[in-house]
């Protein structure tokens, strides 16, 4: 019975705090995108003739001005996360362990929010050509949550961009040892694999997050790039294919 009421004292406090939140910033998508949208770049057919083709982009005007609004909505709400401070409504009417327990509560809270905002402008950043500002993001967005895949998938594909594959791969590695199914996150490891021309590492990875999310457009089209370095053609063929089916273009 004593442990039932210190979890429903526990869920009473995480309301608490999730409602001295809500209304102060936008409510956290139930799934996010993928960490960073490849469509619409330039990406080489030969995995071997420029590694960091394989993690480059080339906005449209259109999708750049599209980029920088989203930028400017997030930096809002990052900012309002910053300054949020909570007080209790009757604070006259808790003791002091309630008050540390609801404190604890939002912090936590207001960590793991602050780093879906961070990593997702880091991205927006990244997709625009601003690597530095994204990098820096995406840096306090680990530093905000430590566990946040989403943050180390983003993280790792900046570095890889830069040639930085050994940190690249450790952020990667980070993402999919927080979240096990998370198909970007083998997508972004298997790039980083079929950039360093290990193709069998590739492969695996590409079928796992395919296996993940079976309409994943850009691990197909990646997987394809491996199969053909492997001289599978055939196959190879049939995976570009269906990434065209499924709306990715390179």
């Amino acid at each position: 019975m004593h442990k039932n009421l210190r979890l429903l004292s526990f869920q009473i406090v995480c309301g608490t705090a999730l409602a001295a939140l809500s209304t102060h910033a936008p409510a956290i998508a139930s799934k996010l995108p993928p960490a960073i949208n490849l469509e619409g770049a330039e990406t080489k057919q030969d995995p071997k003739a420029k590694p960091n083709a394989l993690f480059t982009f080339n906005p449209t005007p259109l999708e750049k001005i599209e980029t920088e609004n989203k930028i400017a909505n997030l930096t809002e709400s990052i900012t309002r996360l910053h300054d949020r401070h909570y007080a209790p409504a009757n604070p006259q009417q808790m003791g002091e362990e309630q008050k540390k327990l609801i404190e604890q509560a939002i912090f936590t809270v207001k960590s793991k929010q602050l780093a879906i905002y961070l990593s997702l402008r880091g991205a927006h950043y990244a997709s625009i050509g601003e690597t530095k500002k994204a990098l820096n993001d995406l840096n306090e967005a680990v530093s905000s949550d430590s566990t946040s895949s989403q943050a180390y998938n983003n993280r790792a594909w900046i570095l890889a961009q830069d040639g930085n594959f050994k940190a690249a791969m450790a952020d990667a590695d980070k993402a999919i040892e927080y979240s096990p199914e998370m198909p970007e996150a083998y997508d972004t490891r298997g790039t980083i694999f079929l950039a360093l021309s290990d193709f069998d590492k590739a492969l695996k990875d590409f079928d796992a997050s395919i296996k993940f999310y079976p309409n994943y457009g850009e691990a197909f089209y990646h997987r394809s790039l491996a199969l053909k370095a492997l001289n599978r053609e055939t196959e190879s063929e049939k995976d570009l294919a269906r990434a065209k089916e499924l709306g990715y273009s390179h």
